[in-house]
């Protein structure tokens, strides 16, 4: 009989990008949470959850003109890598109209 290897441990949990974002949104630090929402935009640029995340931290530092910046650009790389829109409630972040 061979000796028994100890188990390995498994990883330690990987904090999402979005969680931390939404935390320091949440206590006000906007530069942070600006910060870790484009590293989760970064790491999926496809997903809406950290694009919608994004939107919502500039709304909230009162930046309406990159927030838009954020939806525009947002609806225009998803209509050219995959030919879909965002989604409504998506658009409703800063009250653009629902291209057709």
């Amino acid at each position: 009989m061979g000796r028994r290897r100890p188990r390995a441990r498994p990883p330690a949990p990987v904090a999402h990008p979005g969680g931390l974002a939404e935390r320091q949104l949440a206590r006000g630090a906007y530069g942070r949470a600006l910060d870790l929402a484009l590293g989760a935009v970064e790491y999926e640029p496809l997903r809406e959850s950290p694009q919608r995340l994004v939107v919502r931290i500039h709304l909230a530092e009162d930046n309406l003109v990159e927030a838009v910046r954020a939806v525009r650009g947002f609806q225009e790389l998803l209509w050219r890598e995959i030919r879909v829109r965002p989604s409504a409630e998506f658009m409703r972040l800063v009250e653009l109209p629902v291209p057709t």
